[in-house]
């Protein structure tokens, strides 16, 4: 599930989009990255640090320069389509 950002960002909320995203844009073709990413996913699920946005992308976007690469911090309102309401949510 994905859901609109108001701006002409889009914020993937679910694992499998987020994987799928960082699939189509090749950074899963860095072992190192994959690896980061992978553990992340483990560590959350595993403490069900499922509403921590804001933490997991600071921790992932930390991580990913210590590995060499150039990654965005983003931070905005996205709207829950089921709802309407809007909410703040980071990703990277």
């Amino acid at each position: 599930m994905s859901f609109s950002s108001r701006s002409d960002s889009t914020a993937l909320l679910s694992w499998e989009g987020l994987i799928f995203y960082y699939q189509l844009r090749g950074f899963m073709n860095n072992s190192k990255l994959k690896q980061i990413f992978e553990n992340l996913i483990s560590l959350v699920e595993e403490k069900k640090w499922y509403g921590a946005c804001h933490d997991i992308s600071a921790v992932f976007y930390i991580l990913a320069k210590e590995v060499g690469f150039e990654p965005t911090l983003l931070i905005g309102e996205v709207r829950n389509p089921a709802t309407g309401s809007y909410f703040d949510h980071s990703w990277v």
